[in-house]
């Protein structure tokens, strides 16, 4: 086993970030993920803890909520010193449109704006880290 790595995930309680999330959480890592539903992110947790790893946190993010992520990124901090991987995971299409509080298309604030600011939040934490990464998935 390596060294524990500290990573955060987004979009971390079903689909690609859960499957992400799990894998991170048995190899032995510290993974904090956020998601805007308290009550999947709970049952993730639940689910994925049931086995030994390292440690495992969710807390709330709508990445289409500045107010959201600032939180998010206080809680981080608050657990971590540095963050050595942050894999920018959520993401949203809609089939219609919908704006978020600043009046902003839904899909382009969370994946593409919110993914940028959570990163531009977090900088300094991932400059402590002497290997840090920045994963950003699209399709």
């Amino acid at each position: 086993m390596t060294t524990p790595k500290n990573i955060v995930v987004t979009g971390g309680n079903s689909g690609i970030g859960y499957e992400t999330v799990k894998a991170l959480y048995e190899e032995g890592h510290n993974v904090i993920f956020g998601s805007r539903s308290v009550t999947k992110n709970q049952e993730a947790v639940s689910k994925i803890t049931q086995k030994q790893g390292g440690s495992l946190i969710s807390y709330s993010l709508d990445l289409s909520v500045r107010k959201s992520i600032e939180d998010f990124v206080e809680n981080v901090k608050s657990k971590f010193k540095q963050v050595d991987i942050l894999l920018n995971n959520a993401g949203l299409i809609s089939n219609e449109k919908k704006v978020n509080e600043n009046g902003i298309e839904m899909t382009l604030a969370v994946n593409h704006f919110g993914s940028f600011y959570l990163t531009y939040l977090l900088w300094n934490s991932l400059k402590n880290s002497h290997e840090a990464r920045v994963i950003n998935v699209s399709s």
